[in-house]
């Protein structure tokens, strides 16, 4: 289950993060911004010398996630 999935654990808390910011009355556009924040905090947790070995090869994944996500549609829209 990726729920349970160590591997998947760091795109789904990055990606997860906008759905909890909307649902919390942010905006789209502080959804993303704080999304960002996470993933941005997730490289740097693969990058660290104690991460596991396959981090190398999630590292770039997850940097085009991160660079990939955009807003499409009114950045202001609240739920």
């Amino acid at each position: 289950s990726p729920l349970k999935d160590e591997f998947a654990k760091p795109f789904l808390t990055a990606s997860n993060q906008i759905i909890k910011s909307l649902l919390n009355g942010r905006t789209a556009l502080e959804a993303h911004q704080r999304s960002q924040n996470v993933f941005g905090e997730q490289i740097e947790a693969l990058q660290k010398s104690d991460a596991p070995p396959e981090a190398q090869h999630m590292l770039p994944w997850l940097f085009w996630d991160k660079t990939s996500q955009t807003i499409i549609g009114d950045k202001n829209a609240q739920i």
